[in-house]
C-alpha cells in the first residue's frame, strides 16, 4: 500500500519509470495518506484548543501527578518561561534601537 516499487509496470494512480524500475502511488496509498493527514490535523487542532484555553499552570499541575512526566513538565515550564524572557529582551532591544 502507499508508494510501491516494482520491476514490472503495475496499476497505479501515478506511475514513474526510473531505469528498469517503476515507482507508483496506488489508490489505497492515497486513501491511507488522506486518513493519516486528517488524523494528524485533528490531533493538532485539539492540542491547539487545549493550549489556547487552559492556563499552563493547570496543565503543569495535572501532568506533574504522573511520575514519568515530571521531567517533561519541568522542561516545558522552562521553555514557557524562556519564551517570555525572550519576548521581553526582544522588546527592550527594539526600544533601545
Amino acid at each position: 500500500a502507499g508508494v510501491s516499487v516494482s520491476a514490472l509496470p503495475f496499476e497505479a494512480v501515478y506511475l514513474l519509470p526510473i531505469g528498469s524500475y517503476y515507482i507508483g502511488i496506488t489508490a489505497s496509498g492515497l486513501i491511507m495518506a488522506q486518513t493519516i493527514l486528517l488524523r494528524n490535523l485533528t490531533a493538532v487542532s485539539c492540542l491547539f484548543m487545549l493550549a489556547t484555553t487552559t492556563p499552563v499552570s493547570h496543565l503543569a499541575s495535572y501532568m506533574a501527578r504522573f511520575s514519568g512526566l515530571r521531567l517533561v513538565v519541568e522542561i516545558a515550564l522552562l521553555a514557557y518561561r524562556f519564551i517570555f524572557v525572550f519576548l521581553t529582551t526582544a522588546g527592550q532591544i527594539y526600544t533601545a534601537q
